[in-house]
């Protein structure tokens, strides 16, 4: 079951997560809220849209209460001090933290919406790892 959405003339899918991607689907009227980027192990993730399901509106990270939480892919389902829902339904990009001169350095940005906010489903691929990320930005430190 699909529920398409449009933000500034950007298709979303907001609906079914695959399978394959090993995340549990949150309900519509679950308290919870499931939310993919963040930081961990020296990787961040930046530009997150956020899709309020209360409210039925995306929401930039800059704008959104979660933007310091702490979340990544493999802990997905979080709560905020309110119970708000969010899913999340946008691109990103990645960062990786290099210790030697302390400095975020891009390595790439999402081709697709890795879960959530599938806009091109026919062109959509199975979920890319890290290291299998093609840059599409200058690799030179920020």
């Amino acid at each position: 079951m699909r529920n398409t959405m449009y933000w500034e003339d950007i298709e979303f899918d907001v609906g079914i997560l695959e399978p394959e991607n090993y995340i549990s689907c949150v309900p519509l009227n679950s308290t919870e809220i499931m939310i993919f980027g963040g930081q961990k192990n020296n990787l961040k993730y930046d530009d997150v849209y956020i899709y309020d399901v209360d409210l039925n509106i995306l929401i930039k990270d800059d704008d959104s209460p979660l933007k310091q939480a702490d979340f990544f892919e493999m802990r997905n389902v979080i709560f905020t001090d309110t119970k708000k829902k969010f899913l999340i339904a946008g691109a990103y990009y990645i960062h990786e933290f290099d210790g030697t001169c302390r400095r975020w350095r891009l390595l790439g940005k999402s081709i697709y919406h890795k879960y959530m906010g599938l806009h091109n489903l026919e062109t959509a691929k199975s979920r890319l790892k890290f290291n299998t990320l093609t840059p599409t930005h200058d690799l030179s430190l920020m």
